[in-house]
């Protein structure tokens, strides 16, 4: 370990060396992606020198083609992110030639994810300690309890989120005191936006 401290603290003091003797010290600006599973992400550097990521098995690699002097101040940010994920940075991924050994911009890709959102019609109040409306959602086992209203008005309710590409279920688990409800639109891969046009309806036994 001393040894690795070492070698590294006299590479540095080489690079500094050399740019004070007028010498070409450069740097690659390299780094890694991870969690990355779709196409189509572009990183950017300066908004003028750009480097497509392409997904692998696992983290993947990146360099830009041009290479920085020492001194040279720089800054990735993401042009474009991936299908269906969203990429932010982790970390390096701004600073100035010089300061290590290398330039390592690290950044970290999750699915995009959206709610499951829906409402309900001719839900009637019930007793304190009668049965209520429960909903579940199949794909997370997360369920939500609903109330009737007496204003006449639709209770809303919503799961979530779910990642895109996964499956969502939403069903009965627990029908009220005294009615009947059923599901429609219930089932379904979640796309690129919130789901939003599940109907719950109710009716008296």
């Amino acid at each position: 370990m001393k040894f690795s401290t070492l070698r590294a603290s006299a590479a540095l003091a080489l690079i500094l060396a050399l740019a004070g003797c007028g010498g070409k010290a450069s740097f690659d600006v390299s780094g890694t992606v991870m969690g990355l599973t779709t196409p189509g992400l572009k990183l950017t550097m300066g908004g003028n020198d750009d480097v497509d990521v392409a997904p692998g098995a696992g983290d993947v690699n990146f360099t830009f083609g041009r290479r920085l002097s020492y001194g040279d101040a720089y800054s990735v940010t993401v042009k474009r992110n991936p299908d269906h994920m969203t990429c932010n940075p982790y970390r390096g991924v701004s600073g100035t030639a010089g300061q290590t050994t290398s330039i390592a911009a690290i950044f970290s890709c999750t699915k995009n994810a959206y709610m499951v959102t829906g409402w309900v019609v001719g839900l009637t109040p019930v007793g304190k300690d009668d049965a209520a409306l429960v909903l579940i959602n199949g794909s997370t086992s997360g369920t939500t309890t609903i109330a009737g209203t007496t204003d006449g008005s639709n209770p809303v309710f919503s799961f979530g989120p779910v990642e895109h590409g996964a499956s969502y279920g939403i069903t009965v688990q627990s029908q009220p005191k005294g009615q009947f409800c059923t599901v429609v639109n219930g089932v379904g891969i979640m796309g690129d936006e919130l789901v939003r046009n599940v109907q719950v309806n109710c009716k008296p036994l």
